[in-house]
């Protein structure tokens, strides 16, 4: 019953897809997120090991190309 709205950026492949569809399907407002053209979505794979080892791997991809303008930031 809570109201949630999404700021932050993805790419323009499937991963991006799949995020956005799935945020729109929940209901959450995805006004401030933006697809950004020529840029992979950013993503982390964990690898859990039989130790219980965690190692990452990760994707920055649009994450370090994001930025919330000053004139959007009243929306946020």
């Amino acid at each position: 019953g809570l109201n949630c709205q999404a700021v932050g950026a993805v790419g323009d492949d499937e991963k991006a897809d799949f995020v956005m569809s799935h945020m729109a399907r929940a209901g959450i407002d995805c006004r401030l997120m933006q697809q950004l053209e020529g840029v992979e979505t950013s993503a982390t794979i964990l690898n859990v090991r039989a130790n219980g080892e965690r190692p990452a791997l990760h994707c920055r991809g649009a994450s370090d190309h994001f930025d919330v303008s000053p004139d959007k930031l009243s929306e946020v």
